[in-house]
Order: C-alpha cells, then sequence, then structure tokens
C-alpha cells in the first residue's frame, strides 16, 4: 500500500497560553478521506512535547498508509501538554489530492495560529507520498 510520509520540521511563534512557564507543544496528526457521506479515518499519530519551547524544532517523521490521496485530508493540530487536559494552541487542515505530491519531499508552510499582537504561528512540514 502506498505510504504518505510527514516530516515535521518546526513550529513558529506559537501563542504562550501557561499561566507559569511556557507552552509545552506537541503536534497531533489526523489523517481522513473526506467522502460525500461517511469520513474514512486513517489514524492519528502524535510528535514528541517540546517544554517550554514557542519555537520549537522536532525533525520527526510519521507513516500513513494510504490507498490514494484522493479526497484525503491531513488535520494538523498544536497542542499544549498540561496536567489534566490538553489544550489547543492552533490548527490547519491541508488537502493533499491538490498539493500533487510525489517521492520528492514537497515543503509546506502553514498557519496554525492568528496572533494578534504577535508574529502568526507556522508549522513547517515536508511531504511526500510513494507507491
Amino acid at each position: 500500500m502506498p505510504i504518505l510520509t510527514v516530516h515535521l520540521d518546526k513550529i513558529t511563534n506559537i501563542a504562550d497560553k501557561d499561566i507559569v512557564g511556557k507552552s509545552d507543544p506537541y503536534v497531533k496528526f489526523e489523517l481522513e478521506q473526506d467522502n460525500y457521506l461517511k469520513d474514512k479515518n486513517y489514524g492519528e499519530m502524535v510528535s514528541t512535547t517540546k517544554k517550554d519551547d514557542l519555537n520549537p524544532v522536532f525533525g520527526e517523521d510519521f507513516h500513513f498508509n494510504i490507498p490514494t490521496l484522493e479526497n484525503m485530508v491531513l488535520t494538523v493540530k498544536v497542542m499544549d501538554s498540561d496536567y489534566g487536559r490538553d489544550g489547543k494552541l492552533g490548527k490547519c487542515k491541508i488537502k493533499l489530492e491538490k498539493l500533487g505530491l510525489s517521492t520528492e519531499p514537497q515543503e509546506i508552510k502553514k498557519k496554525v495560529d492568528n496572533n494578534i499582537f504577535s508574529a502568526d504561528g507556522y508549522v513547517f512540514l515536508k511531504l511526500s507520498y510513494a507507491n
């Protein structure tokens, strides 16, 4: 089965939502096929957590086995690891079908957080797709 590879490079300018210290960000990837009547879930994967870091560098790879890129949507959620319930720091959705992915990694920069008083938060990825 073909494999979608997601390389999580870094995130920049995450807003600090913690009262004490700084946010402890991690990224949750969710992949689904957006069908007309019923979506099909292809799983989720989670990065490591970067403690007290508002510009974390990850350098991590994630692999999803998927049959096609047709109607596939990768949701990127930037989360804050907290005691109790984790908080959401940002989010974006990437429609994979429109990217023309191949075995050559394609650099993607997506806004995950609109900040009013500071620079917006972005996630930097490299995506590739191999049969």
